[in-house]
């Protein structure tokens, strides 16, 4: 899926997952498949709010590649409680050696 800009400078970045089983370990969704929303704001700062899930990880660096090189980011937003869905190393070594903790 390309990248949506939703505003000038402002962009949907997320990632469509139809093969996990269970959200959260409970909640079948293998089906309807989840959809995670993250969002790239590319202005004088340069920043992703929200990163998804480990398992499209990948996927979602492709999105924000497509737009910037990720190394480039300013700041990274996390609005999840759950830092398993939000934090991956492999992701962090791809935005720049950012640690989320």
């Amino acid at each position: 899926m390309q990248p949506i800009e939703m505003f000038p400078g402002m962009f949907w970045v997320g990632v469509n997952d139809r093969c996990t089983e269970l959200f959260e370990g409970l909640w079948q969704i293998r089906d309807e498949g989840i959809s995670y929303n993250s969002y790239l704001i590319n202005d004088q700062k340069k920043a992703i709010i929200d990163l998804g899930s480990k398992a499209t990880a990948l996927e979602l660096l492709e999105q924000i590649r497509s737009v910037i090189d990720p190394a480039g980011l300013d700041y990274i937003v996390i609005c999840l409680l759950y830092t398993s869905d939000a934090a991956d190393d492999l992701l962090c070594v791809d935005l720049g050696g950012r640690r989320i903790i």
